[in-house]
């Protein structure tokens, strides 16, 4: 993965399942998170910078393409392996409802 790298939610999720983060980044996309799918592409670029007084800079090519901030790639990581240790057949459609389920409630939806 790289810096500016564009994929779909599904790939991204399916890079994350199998370890393959090699740097740290965000999400970004064209449409607001909950609005999105699996089929959905998406953008992953650095962290934003952050001013003295606490404002966020985002990477140029984010603002540029006007994209909506997603996820930080610790939160997809974190409700991954959660979803995935509830339940290791999770599918990717549930680990995307898990993803918006947290950034909505700040918390772990139980999986049945």
């Amino acid at each position: 993965m790289f810096y500016t790298e564009k994929l779909t939610l599904d790939q991204l999720i399916n890079n994350i399942r199998k370890n393959e983060k090699s740097l740290a980044f965000c999400v970004y996309g064209s449409i607001p998170s909950e609005n999105a799918k699996l089929s959905t592409p998406c953008v992953i670029d650095d962290y934003p910078e952050i001013t003295d007084d606490d404002d966020e800079v985002f990477p140029d090519t984010v603002t540029e393409a006007k994209l909506h901030f997603w996820f930080r790639d610790e939160l997809l990581e974190d409700v991954i392996s959660n979803a995935t240790m509830q339940n290791p057949k999770v599918t990717n459609e549930e680990i995307l409802a898990a993803i918006n389920y947290y950034d909505e409630h700040d918390t772990f939806m139980p999986l049945t």
